[in-house]
Order: C-alpha cells, then sequence, then structure tokens
C-alpha cells in the first residue's frame, strides 16, 4: 500500500445523539468519517442531520431528548435497551 492511497474500509459504528446539537455535531462526525473511511457503515440514534449525513436511523430522537435528572432517570431503561439490542444487532458480541 502506497502512502496516498485511502485506509481500507473497515466495519460499522453506533452513533447516538439525544437531541438537536448533538444531531448536528455527530452529523459533522460522520460527514468526516465518510470521507476518510470510505464503505463505512454508520448507524444509530439521531435525527434528520445525521441521516443526511449517511447515518442509517435505528431510533429517531423525537420524542427521546432529555434534559435534566428526572428525565434522563425516566428514560433509562429504554436508552439501555434500545443501546444493547442494537449494539447485538450489529454483530460485535457485545451485551
Amino acid at each position: 500500500m502506497n502512502a496516498t492511497a485511502p485506509p481500507p474500509a473497515f466495519g460499522k459504528i453506533m452513533v447516538l445523539a439525544g437531541e438537536k446539537s448533538g444531531d448536528q455535531h455527530a452529523a459533522a462526525l460522520c460527514r468526516e468519517l465518510a470521507k476518510l473511511r470510505p464503505g463505512l457503515e454508520m448507524f444509530g440514534m439521531g435525527g434528520d442531520e445525521m441521516e443526511a449525513a449517511g447515518v442509517e436511523l435505528v431510533e429517531r430522537i423525537t420524542g427521546h431528548s432529555v434534559v435534566g435528572i428526572w428525565e434522563a432517570v425516566r428514560d433509562c431503561g429504554f436508552l439501555r435497551s434500545m443501546a444493547s439490542i442494537r449494539i447485538t444487532d450489529a454483530g460485535c458480541g457485545c451485551n
């Protein structure tokens, strides 16, 4: 491999954003990752901007945004179950 060849594509990456600004930052990150690693599969939870950046959304952030401790406690079970199911779906062998 010569120094100018792009690195080979690799696996899957899960990206989670819980609210609008996280969606914006994650989308920017995903656009750059796609440039650096063509063929990289990205999936996760986010909004319109992540989807436009090429992330396959398995869950939308609408209705799941949390601000403050009580909202986080309220949604903790959902977020944990969603993450463990999707990680297993990604085939990484994690639980």
